[in-house]
């Protein structure tokens, strides 16, 4: 028997399978809370990203304490319960006279006779009731849910490891940006207090700028991108970028994309997330605004930033 057959054929496939049907409706009640919350925090992105992370951790928590809590199976023969059998019934003897012998004559002789046959008289006992069976339903798709679910995941963990290393190629494929840029990317990181040295790339193969690392990040910035904004409007522009950096967002995303593949097959699941990166990009908008004050002005630089971005790349 192979490692995949023991997996989703033993006890483990039951419970993940009971964990991840109840998953369902569970995730629905807690998309619904959060659409319910989230009309109370308009205006507040710090609070709704919030809200989005304690529903995505409440989601993926659901799977393993419902597989926890789920019964244990009851024993089958043919698809059906084994119902426990009621205890053999017990014989009692019961002593009959002797026929033959006077019992009222005290000094007849003794005559020696047979010993008395006991008479089994069977002594009934209550049946032992079938425990009622909570896997009549899911036992026959149980292996193939988890079976299923772990295909799905293993598939969707290599395409994103895969993701990751081609962001890594473009990390090593880029180029330093000018010492002009690199100037403003530093000044701006001081007046935002980013505690880390942050680098500025440049790349032929992005259309958009993006933070890359945690430890050591840097700002992948289209090339010539840049070059088609004021130098006011450059600066917008890193400043929303290095507040990811200050926010820890990268390794934020990493553990979100890493739940996202655990829970690839629940739509709420991908419903949250979505909520939780756009609430993301709002806190880095208003830290933006609330370290420069320029709230036209950025806006101006993000139309202006969504213009470059429509335009066709040239790679020479």
């Amino acid at each position: 028997m192979s490692a995949f057959e023991a997996v989703v054929g033993g006890p483990f496939a039951f419970r993940l399978a009971w964990g991840l049907l109840h998953s369902l409706w569970e995730g629905l009640l807690i998309a619904g809370a959060l659409a319910a919350a989230l009309p109370f925090l308009r205006g507040r992105p710090a609070a709704r990203y919030a809200a989005g992370w304690l529903a995505l951790v409440t989601l993926a928590a659901t799977v393993p304490l419902s597989a926890a809590l789920a019964p244990e199976p009851v024993a089958t023969l043919a698809g059906r319960p084994i119902v426990s059998a009621a205890p053999p019934a017990v014989a009692v003897a019961v002593q009959t006279p002797t026929a033959g012998v006077d019992p009222t004559v005290v000094d007849a002789p003794a005559v020696e006779a047979p010993a008395p046959s006991p008479v089994a008289k069977p002594v009934d006992r209550p049946s032992i009731p079938a425990r009622s069976d909570a896997w009549r339903l899911p036992r026959p798709f149980a292996p193939w849910i988890a079976g299923g679910w772990l295909v799905g995941a293993l598939v969707l963990a290599a395409w994103r490891i895969g993701g990751w290393f081609r962001l890594r190629g473009l990390k090593r494929s880029a180029f330093p940006a000018t010492a002009e840029l690199q100037e403003v990317l530093d000044r701006v990181s001081q007046r935002l207090k980013v505690g880390r040295a942050v680098r500025l790339l440049e790349s032929a193969r992005v259309r958009a700028p993006a933070v890359v690392g945690w430890l050591r990040p840097v700002v992948l910035a289209p090339v010539g991108m840049l070059a088609g904004m004021s130098i006011d409007q450059v600066e917008l522009i890193l400043a929303h970028e290095l507040a990811h950096v200050r926010r820890g967002d990268f390794l934020a995303n990493l553990l979100q994309t890493a739940i996202e593949t655990l829970l690839f097959h629940h739509p709420a699941a991908w419903w949250i997330s979505r909520t939780i990166r756009a609430e993301r990009e709002a806190c880095c908008d208003d830290a933006v605004i609330a370290a420069t004050g320029a709230r036209l002005s950025y806006g101006r630089a993000l139309a202006r930033l969504a213009e470059l971005r429509a335009e066709p790349l040239s790679v020479s």
